[in-house]
């Protein structure tokens, strides 16, 4: 298995604002700068690229172990390049991922040609839930540096959109972690 460094997560959204009235000159920075995250001791990362095959496919990936369940369907789950439809929890080596006990982050991204939406739902109420991501759209789940170490980390379920259009439609999966 391969060792990781410099494991990070960077995000932040702003932008400078210049009043257009008399009485104000001065940029104004609004919202957040980018922010770095860094995640010592992370042993967890793979990226799993999950593609429909018929309306309203659907996975679980398993929080603890990487694992995949095709739970509707059969959408076709790539690992790394060449490696198609392994359920397995395998990194991008070929080799078990070990058990994670700690969550530091998950990205999960729309591909931008979808025509249709993917849903997320969570087996634990402190992670995120997204009733519709869109084609092209990313969303970032974030944890403290420390990461989060609940009682069971959550497994996350991701739907295509019930629609003959979303066969072929793809979303890749991203998370981040500690196996102790």
């Amino acid at each position: 298995m391969a060792t990781l460094s410099d494991t990070q997560a960077l995000y932040g959204l702003f932008a400078d604002a210049t009043p257009v009235s008399i009485a104000g000159t001065n940029k104004r920075r609004i919202g957040r700068t980018g922010q770095r995250v860094a995640f010592t001791g992370a042993d967890i990362l793979y990226r799993i690229k999950v593609t429909a095959t018929a309306a309203n496919d659907q996975v679980t990936i398993n929080g603890t172990s990487g694992a995949v369940t095709q739970n509707v369907g059969t959408p076709n789950v790539t690992r790394w390049t060449g490696n198609i439809a392994d359920l397995a929890a395998k990194d991008f080596e070929g080799d078990a991922i070990p058990t994670a006990a700690r969550h530091f982050g998950m990205l999960i991204e729309a591909d931008a040609a979808n025509d249709k939406y993917i849903s997320v739902s969570q087996s634990q109420s402190w992670a995120p839930v997204f009733s519709q991501i869109h084609a092209g759209f990313s969303c970032l789940y974030v944890a403290p540096p420390a990461g989060y170490a609940g009682s069971v980390p959550s497994n996350a379920t991701l739907q295509f959109e019930n629609d003959a259009a979303a066969v072929g439609d793809s979303f890749t999966f991203t998370f981040c972690g500690k196996s102790s």
